[in-house]
């Protein structure tokens, strides 16, 4: 091998090795990374928020409900009844 070409070798060496990533950098993005018990208790707070969400939503289906059941007897009872004959 010349010298040209281990020094160009040592510079592609070189060059990987910035590229890489030293131990303090991957320690600090491990101590920001979300734990067990962080993530756990974001998704308890979702569903929380979910839950919340899906009872008003049921709360309101089951009031539309509850008014159009008798609008809807009401309606079979003429429909049926003959009662909108001209």
């Amino acid at each position: 091998m010349e010298l040209n070409e281990i020094k160009q070798q040592l510079a592609v060496v070189q060059q990987q090795l910035l590229l890489k990533s030293n131990i303090v950098d991957v320690c600090a993005l491990v101590d920001l990374k979300a734990n067990a018990v962080e993530t756990d208790k974001a998704i308890e707070d979702m569903q929380e928020i979910v839950n919340a969400k899906y009872e008003d939503f049921m709360r309101e289906q089951r009031f539309i409900n509850e008014n159009l059941c008798p609008l809807n007897c009401v309606g079979k009872w003429i429909w049926h009844g003959s009662f909108t004959d001209g």
